[in-house]
């Protein structure tokens, strides 16, 4: 997983990392230890923000930085749009997730408790797809789908046609548009002074 790539990584440029598994409500690490501490796209994750963020806090000297990158709500997500597409023309009942607890949108008002200083980046871009199987191998790594491929009360030859299904919706926009182009809307919070 993502643990392993940051090895691999490491060992290809001759660095060293010490790596861990942990919860973001309670980090095995001491108090002030760090001047960066980043959480990238993954405060939506955490169960109490609040908690994740003044763990996260806790770990910053007093003249560090935070760095919570995280997409916006003002985007369609092409890629879950075209999920629940195939689910629909699957038969599957599902209900659409919640807003984002932690977005672009959302993420302000919370850092502010935790810290003095926030400040906001947006960045925009677009990816483009000629090719359907490229998009369609990134689908198969989302966790959506790899939600629904562990669902146990969906039956198996459903399972299997949820990827023909959606590389079938994917190829219909290819031959209509020519290409894929899928925008993307995201940013970053770059926080400083913790309240700690």
């Amino acid at each position: 997983g993502m643990l392993d790539g940051v090895q691999a990584e490491a060992q290809r440029k001759s660095s060293w990392v010490k790596l861990c598994t942990c919860e973001i409500e309670t980090l095995p690490f001491e108090v002030g230890q760090f001047d960066l501490v980043m959480a990238n796209h993954v405060l939506y994750h955490v169960a109490s923000l609040e908690t994740g963020l003044r763990e996260l806090a806790r770990m910053l000297r007093p003249q560090g930085y935070f760095l919570a990158t995280t997409n916006s709500e003002n985007v369609r997500v092409t890629i879950i749009e075209l999920h629940y597409a195939a689910l629909r023309l699957l038969g599957v009942d599902y209900e659409p997730e919640p807003p984002s607890s932690f977005s672009m949108e959302r993420g302000v008002q919370p850092l502010e408790a935790i810290f003095g200083e926030v400040n906001v980046f947006y960045f925009a871009d677009e990816s483009i797809y000629p090719h359907v199987d490229d998009f369609v191998a990134q689908y198969r790594n989302i966790g959506r789908y790899r939600n629904f491929i562990a669902r146990t009360d969906i039956a198996q030859t459903v399972k299997d046609e949820l990827p023909r299904v959606f590389k079938q919706l994917v190829q219909a926009k290819v031959d209509q548009e020519g290409e894929l182009r899928v925008p993307s809307l995201m940013g970053a919070f770059v926080c400083r002074e913790p309240r700690i």
